[in-house]
């Protein structure tokens, strides 16, 4: 029982190394919460395999404080990105100001078959 311990103790060793890297040199920060997220995923395997070392139940309370931070911390991450993005595209869209929204809707009104033009439109059959 004694090796299996040591051999979980040196691959959640080696991943946490990994992890680090990963959290000290990630391109962007979704690659840094994923990597902080994914070391308290460590943390937490290394104290389940504690528990399980010393035949006790202690540290089950930190287990799961350990899991809500890092559910809650990459969950308010991920909503601050994407408003984030949100504003970018919202700011791209007013650089481009009134003509980028008019293409749009002269897009997408000419892949309906519609014709944006009023008078070019025919009245409905109510109309005459």
């Amino acid at each position: 029982m004694k090796i299996v311990m040591v051999i979980c103790g040196i691959i959640l060793v080696l991943a946490a190394i990994g992890t680090i890297y990963r959290l000290a040199k990630g391109p962007s920060l979704l690659d840094r919460v994923i990597a902080s997220d994914v070391l308290l995923a460590i943390v937490g395997a290394g104290l389940v395999i504690d528990m399980v070392n010393r035949d006790s139940y202690e540290n089950v309370t930190l287990l799961i404080v350990i899991s809500l931070v890092g559910f809650l911390g990459s969950v308010t991450v991920s909503r601050f990105a994407n408003n984030k993005r949100e504003r970018e595209d919202l700011a791209r869209d007013a650089v481009g100001g009134y003509n980028a929204s008019a293409s749009t809707r002269q897009e997408s009104a000419s892949s309906l078959g519609q014709s944006q033009n009023p008078s070019d439109q025919k009245p409905s059959g109510g109309e005459r």
